[in-house]
């Protein structure tokens, strides 16, 4: 982890330095969240995107999360708010649609005792991951169906 982070600053240093264009192909998103201003996505041989780094979130990502911190302990169920991706008895987090956060966030802090609340872009890992999913998904229903087609007209 060190010399991971050793090499992510020296490659920071020299870029800025020698003003140096750097490919790096990588799967490893701190890495490139820390040294890219601009990615390429490929899929299978074609470019996907390219662009800034924060436009994949807001192109793709259709929600935020919702972090709240509560003043007491209690049992709540706010699946009403969202899909809840992880609950204490003082705290959840919620995935809630980018449209709905400002009215989320108003029902919430009416709705409870909220000490904190935070609002998040869904990691752009995750954006990124769901994003191929569903590409794939559809790759694979495409070619399910021209496989039915070719069945039947065979």
């Amino acid at each position: 982890m060190v010399s991971q982070k050793r090499v992510r600053e020296f490659l920071r240093i020299y870029n800025e330095e020698h003003r140096i264009v750097t490919l790096l192909t990588s799967h490893y998103m701190q890495d490139i969240e820390e040294l890219c201003h601009r990615v390429l996505i490929i899929d299978h041989g074609k470019i996907f995107f390219d662009g800034p780094l924060a436009q994949i979130i807001d192109r793709f990502s259709g929600h935020k999360i919702i972090s709240l911190t509560f003043e007491k302990q209690e049992t709540r169920d706010l699946s009403a708010f969202g899909e809840v991706i992880e609950q204490t008895p003082v705290s959840i987090q919620l995935k809630v649609p980018r449209a709905k956060v400002t009215e989320t966030c108003r029902q919430l802090l009416e709705a409870c005792h909220v000490s904190d609340i935070n609002v998040q872009e869904v990691p752009v890992e995750e954006v990124i991951r769901q994003l191929f999913g569903e590409r794939h998904e559809k790759d694979r229903a495409a070619g399910a169906s021209s496989a039915t087609t070719r069945a039947k007209v065979a």
